[in-house]
């Protein structure tokens, strides 16, 4: 059973991330805005169909499968694939098979914790989540899940470039949202009005 998986749950810390994002094919821009979100988890059953709907500055996403059988997906990076999620001693475990990459989530709950362990090759990611009480829940884009962006941005000047890679431009759009959720002032900029945003580095 997955009952013990069910409930909303909160990124609280993650190793490795922008190398398995790297192994995905990610491109730059996006993986250094991917390492500064930290995502909400929603998992909920209805009959035998399990929904897990994951929100961030990254990526929304939302998958519904029944054990055992096979069913498409969306990754976050965009591409198509066919998944297969299975119960194996307690962990929930999710194969994905695209453009020739095997990517296997396994994700298990201990000491009151989600553990999520995405592989790619030899490439592990490990994020860990704590169960958000339902009085509490909390919006994806809070202030609060971007310490990085807020502590690190001593260097602030409007952006007139658009980041390069798939979706990059979403994902600067969305980092621009949460800088204006901060009342950050602008520069003046002739002819149109830039929300000010930390220096990031985009590939060539």
């Amino acid at each position: 059973m997955v009952d013990q998986f069910q409930g909303t749950w909160k990124s609280i810390s993650c190793e490795n991330f922008e190398d398995y994002m790297k192994e995905l094919g990610i491109g730059r821009a996006s993986r250094k805005l991917g390492c500064l979100a930290k995502p909400t988890v929603t998992i909920k059953t209805e009959g035998d169909v399990t929904t897990i709907k994951t929100k961030s500055i990254f990526k929304n996403n939302e998958i519904s499968f029944k054990l055992g059988e096979e069913f498409e997906e969306t990754t976050p990076g965009g591409h198509k694939t066919k998944s297969v999620i299975t119960l194996d001693n307690d962990s929930l475990i999710q194969i994905q098979d695209w453009d020739g990459k095997k990517i296997s989530v396994k994700r298990t709950v201990a000491d009151g914790k989600m553990v999520v362990e995405s592989a790619v090759n030899s490439v592990i990611c490990t994020r860990t989540y704590e169960r958000v009480e339902a009085n509490s829940a909390s919006n994806p884009e809070d202030i609060e899940q971007y310490p990085a962006a807020a502590g690190k941005a001593n260097v602030l000047r409007c952006q007139h470039r658009t980041a390069s890679g798939s979706g990059s431009r979403g994902l600067e759009t969305s980092f621009r949202k949460f800088l204006h959720k901060r009342k950050e002032a602008c520069h003046p900029c002739p002819g149109s009005t830039h929300i000010r945003a930390p220096a990031l580095q985009y590939d060539s």
